[in-house]
């Protein structure tokens, strides 16, 4: 049984052995293609193609250069032009670079390829103003499309003023530095074209104080005030005048007029909006007290009035003024009664003139203290027939009864 087994696993054997023995050359040379085969393989493997990369980039853009190697991973390595060491860090700055593709063989080698020459160029950006307008004396905003986290440092703007609240600006780079603070400057063409935009008024808010005396014929003027909000662009200066003045008894506003001048002296009121909280300037009318005197008169038929120079006393003038009688109140009958003597007020009305001889009695308050006026008969004579005394029949029965009470003293009929 063992043997039989055998013996055919041995007849198996041999008749394979016959079937490679017939095919054997065809199977050496499928041997030798793999072997052959293999070894190109292991001989390939790391190599590199060469690198294709754009002749320029513009600063800041992105870009990808990718490098292949036979059944291995490449890198791509960077260097400038004309340096001996290379890098992997792709470069960004303006500048003329080569770039290559590095792998490694199967049995380590390093593998490189060919070199490849590309450049970065200067990106071109335009420098103009950000937004429609900006606040007179402020600095506008530079406008400015930059590459990466680049700033913009230093830049100054040139004006030209337009007619109204126009005004053209151009924008100038002093320089741009990169988020490390290098300068980059030289990775820019910088264009700066002029731009026209509204310029806004700058807002000050002004106060002038409140002014308050008694008539005394001179102006009353206030030129103190207060500003309250806002300032003044760099190097310009506020300039205010006060017309307003308040002479006469009443009240006005204290209105300035403000005008706002540049280093230059030029007159740049225009660009501002000034609002002016204004005071009051006023003048209260001055206290004046008339004294009119008294007098006493003997009846004569004339109309008497007393209001000579002298005759009234006045206190309260403003110096250099002058008071004067306007009217004044006449007495032509006999102010007596048969039962009392009678007096009237002596009634004046007071005006005042300045040195001009401006009436200005309207800027006076006057308080009158008046005297007393007094039209009575001569008793020291008994004129019963006078013609004067007929014309006046009140006066002739006063003066019967009179008469008639002396002769009784004097014991006469």
């Amino acid at each position: 049984m063992l043997y039989r087994e055998y013996k055919h696993r041995l007849t198996k054997c041999m008749g394979a052995f016959e079937v490679a023995w017939r095919f054997r050359y065809l199977i050496l040379s499928a041997l030798v293609m793999i072997i052959t085969l293999i070894c190109v393989l292991c001989g390939i493997t790391g190599n590199v193609s060469r690198v294709k990369c754009p002749e320029e980039i513009e600063y800041g853009s992105e870009y990808t250069i990718e490098g292949h190697a036979v059944f291995r991973r490449a890198t791509v390595q960077f260097r400038a032009e004309g340096a001996a060491d290379w890098s992997e860090e792709k470069p960004k700055l303006v500048g003329s670079y080569e770039v290559r593709a590095v792998s490694h063989g199967i049995y380590g080698g390093m593998r490189v390829g060919a070199v490849s020459s590309f450049r970065v160029t200067p990106k071109t950006v335009e420098l103009s103003v950000e937004g429609d307008s900006f606040l007179y004396g402020e600095m506008p905003q530079a406008a400015v499309s930059l590459a990466y986290r680049d700033r913009l440092e230093g830049e100054h703007f040139e004006y030209d003023w337009k007619d109204g609240d126009r005004c053209a600006v151009t924008v100038y780079a002093g320089r741009i530095l990169n988020e490390k603070g290098a300068d980059v400057t030289s990775c820019y063409t910088l264009v700066s074209e002029p731009r026209e935009v509204s310029v806004l008024p700058r807002p000050l808010i002004l106060s002038t104080d409140d002014a308050t005396k008694v008539y005394d014929g001179e102006p009353l003027t206030s030129e103190h005030y207060e500003l309250m909000e806002g300032t003044l662009a760099e190097g310009e200066r506020l300039e205010l005048s006060f017309p307003s003045l308040q002479t006469d008894a009443g009240e006005c506003k204290n209105l300035p007029v403000c005008k706002v001048y540049a280093e230059d002296g030029t007159d740049v009121t225009q660009y501002y909006d000034v609002t002016v909280h204004s005071g009051t300037l006023k003048v209260l009318p001055r206290p004046l007290t008339v004294k009119t005197g008294s007098e006493t008169w003997i009846y004569d038929g004339l109309s008497h009035r007393y209001d000579v120079p002298g005759s009234f006393e006045v206190s309260g003038l403003a110096d250099g003024q002058t008071a004067f009688v306007k009217d004044a109140v006449e007495l032509t009958d006999i102010t007596d009664t048969q039962e009392e003597v009678g007096y009237r007020e002596n009634v004046l009305t007071i005006g005042v003139s300045d040195a001009d001889e401006n009436d200005v009695t309207q800027n006076y308050e006057i308080t009158y203290e008046y005297g007393k006026l007094r039209i009575k008969t001569d008793l020291t004579h008994r004129i019963c027939g006078s013609e004067d005394i007929r014309r006046h029949a009140s006066y002739v029965r006063r003066r019967r009864f009179l008469c008639g009470q002396t002769a009784r003293r004097d014991g006469t009929s």
